[in-house]
């Protein structure tokens, strides 16, 4: 499943209107000199090697690196202060280069994977060649998790979870067996935040829980209606609290071993990229009409609300928070923006 590439949505617009009304104040711009602490940084252009080519998957251990990867297989690196030009990693021929997602769980080791079934290991300052990890032929990796450069876990589209330990890849295990479209377990995202725990989303409204070395036999979270394409978003800064929160604004959180509906249909949360810096610290990005604006994760209003860019630019929406005091977005069109705090 290929991701949305352009967020842009009537309830986003909708819900940024109203935060000049008693649901919260008006987003404020990045340019104006009396924004307090915390402040987003007024954003610096990632020099893309292709203009049109959207940025697909972002990771951020620090607030000192960071690695975006784009649809054409190549990698970009943020470290000093500065992002660098584009390295391509993955020359396979169009779609299968196209590089689905990223983890960096620290600035020494990173694994990419592409729309081709290859995974890709950043060791040190070196790519390595991409390696095919799928179990079927033609399988795609949507997403990838790493809890440490010696635990990371990957997903395909066709419900298969697969092991990186200690430098080998597993064969994989079909956890979702569950059939929608033209596809069984197609899945949305994964987030390991220990080497012990893992929440893997699957696009058929089901999660998978990795606890102690086995993963869990499925709980139905969201409803995924007729598509079963729920387009939903995870983020678990801890092994006891996971948020997510699907494409029609429906939310769950995770806390104390338990799954939890707290929100349905929420309008502002419709088409809301998000990170969690810990419990409690979840940034979100909302697309409208007017723009792009940064805002707190909330249930009852969209407050506080920090407009990046103004204008409608094609590309997706990315956003990693490592900490409570450091995000980076990244906004359509390439432009990346530091949240500091500290």
């Amino acid at each position: 499943m290929r991701r949305l590439r352009l967020l842009m949505t009537v309830a986003g617009a909708a819900a940024l209107a109203a935060c000049g009304s008693a649901s919260g104040p008006q987003p404020t711009s990045p340019h104006a000199t009396s924004t307090p602490s915390p402040t987003w940084s007024i954003g610096t252009q990632i020099n893309r090697i292709g203009a049109d080519d959207y940025l697909e998957g972002l990771s951020c251990p620090s607030a000192a690196f960071c690695v975006a990867v784009d649809e054409s297989g190549y990698v970009y690196t943020y470290s000093g202060g500065s992002w660098s030009s584009g390295s391509q990693i993955d020359a396979n021929p169009y779609p299968s280069d196209d590089l689905e997602g990223v983890s960096c769980p620290s600035e020494h080791f990173c694994i990419a994977v592409d729309y081709g079934g290859n995974a890709y290991v950043y060791s040190n300052g070196v790519w390595s060649t991409g390696a095919p990890i799928v179990a079927t032929p033609g399988a795609q990796l949507e997403a990838v998790s790493c809890a440490s450069a010696t635990f990371c876990v990957a997903v395909d589209n066709n419900g298969f979870a697969y092991m990186y330990i200690s430098g080998t890849w597993s064969s994989g295990t079909q956890i979702d067996t569950h059939a929608y479209g033209n596809y069984v377990g197609d899945f949305n995202g994964v987030a390991c935040p220990t080497m012990t725990f893992c929440v893997a989303l699957a696009g058929d409204g089901y999660e998978y829980t990795y606890t102690n070395g086995a993963w869990s036999s499925g709980t139905y979270l969201f409803d995924a209606g007729s598509t079963g394409d729920l387009g939903a978003t995870i983020s678990c800064p801890t092994a006891a609290y996971c948020l997510a929160i699907d494409m029609d604004g429906n939310v769950h959180t995770y806390s104390g071993g338990v799954w939890q509906s707290v929100a349905s249909g929420n309008p502002w949360l419709t088409d809301f990229p998000f990170s969690c810096g810990n419990v409690g610290f979840c940034i979100g990005l909302v697309s409208s009409a007017s723009g792009e604006s940064a805002c707190p994760y909330s249930l009852s209003s969209l407050s506080n609300c920090v407009v990046l860019q103004t204008g409608i630019q094609p590309g997706a929406t990315l956003i990693s928070c490592p900490s409570t005091t450091f995000c980076m977005a990244i906004a359509p069109g390439g432009r990346a923006h530091t949240y500091s705090n500290g």
